[in-house]
């Protein structure tokens, strides 16, 4: 069997896996020998979008012996085997590992902050489609026309269950440190950095403040009516809110406004009324705009203010605090802040 892809080339594929032009994958038994990439594994590949970036494959190999230098190949020696299922086929005997080995296997690459945000895209619900228009062009793309919705290809429960299995595999330690900030169900990057912004600890550069769930329904008190997408009419009792926090005080929810789903008369319609709707019921409801977003300044308020809601009171004895801040957000945001229209 030819070796599976990995580390970044793994990367690019699970972040792009669902598109349409990309092939359907499967787990199957980890081999025990790989044979050496060839000509003609790397013909195979040139049918694949997300690889087509330029750049060196990256493949698993058994052990030193089967490694193979070549300009457009990489190859990375894992003598300890796997667990078991952790290789996916798509077809023609071409394979990848599973997105599981390969949140693993990017401990040894990315920091603990760049790892939590890939595993949360890997437990989300959408991908990413490969980048095709030309740098000169960048300003005129829309921030969210790469994206896609999709099925999680993995999850937190099954991350936590893989990692627990891995004793002696390279990018373990960090894999460990990065996990408890992956989260299950953001629908966006922006949701991403935004949870990840505002959750992760002090000296990562985050806001440090509690773990909200994400995309989960919260109860309205009084039934809305709703017209279906078929036309019919029916009785809605609970909204699905993007974070959201239990916390003493009641439910807090914040809900991120970007630009697609959010503009037009009737979707800012649709939001005034869900707004409401929580307010009415009890819950705390903040919007986030992109804007307030992309825009540190402006983000640091509004955590603040959502400090404040939460009675999180909780102060960084960090000197360096508003560095390591700045940093994480450029960190997260850098794609989308290089695209911005002044």
């Amino acid at each position: 069997m030819y070796p599976p892809l990995c580390n970044i080339s793994a990367v690019k594929f699970w972040t792009a896996y669902g598109a349409p032009d990309m092939p359907t994958a499967y787990p199957i038994p980890t081999p025990t020998h790989f044979d050496p990439p060839d000509s003609e594994l790397m013909q195979r590949l040139q049918s694949i979008p997300a690889l087509q970036l330029g750049e060196p494959l990256h493949f698993l190999c058994r052990d030193l012996k089967q490694r193979r230098h070549a300009a457009n190949v990489i190859c990375h020696a894992r003598e300890v085997l796997p667990p078991r299922h952790s290789v996916f086929s798509f077809g023609n005997e071409l394979s990848v590992v599973s997105p599981e080995l390969s949140f693993l296997e990017m401990g040894a690459v990315y920091p603990v902050e760049r790892l939590s945000q890939y595993g949360t895209m890997l437990c989300g619900k959408y991908g990413i489609k490969t980048a095709t228009q030309d740098a000169s062009s960048v300003k005129s793309t829309r921030f969210d026309t790469d994206l896609f919705k999709r099925t999680p290809v993995t999850s937190r429960e099954l991350v936590e269950s893989y990692l627990a299995s891995c004793h002696s595999l390279h990018g373990r330690t960090i894999a460990r440190r990065a996990f408890p900030y992956v989260f299950d169900r953001s629908r966006s990057p922006m949701e991403t950095a935004t949870v990840l912004l505002l959750s992760m600890p002090y000296h990562y550069g985050g806001r440090n403040l509690p773990q909200p769930q994400l995309n989960i329904p919260v109860a309205i008190k009084q039934p809305m009516q709703v017209r279906n997408w078929n036309g019919s009419i029916s009785a809605l009792d609970a909204f699905e809110c993007d974070l959201v926090w239990h916390s003493k005080r009641g439910i807090v929810v914040v809900e991120y406004q970007g630009e697609l789903g959010h503009s037009g008369e009737s979707n800012i319609h649709r939001d005034a009324r869900k707004h409401n709707a929580l307010e009415n019921s009890g819950s705390k409801v903040r919007a986030l705009t992109k804007e307030a977003l992309l825009d540190y300044e402006l983000f640091t308020g509004f955590a603040n203010d959502l400090a404040k809601l939460l009675r999180c009171y909780r102060k960084s004895k960090l000197s360096d605090i508003d560095k390591r801040q700045k940093a994480l957000h450029r960190l997260l945001l850098g794609k989308y802040l290089t695209m911005r229209v002044f």
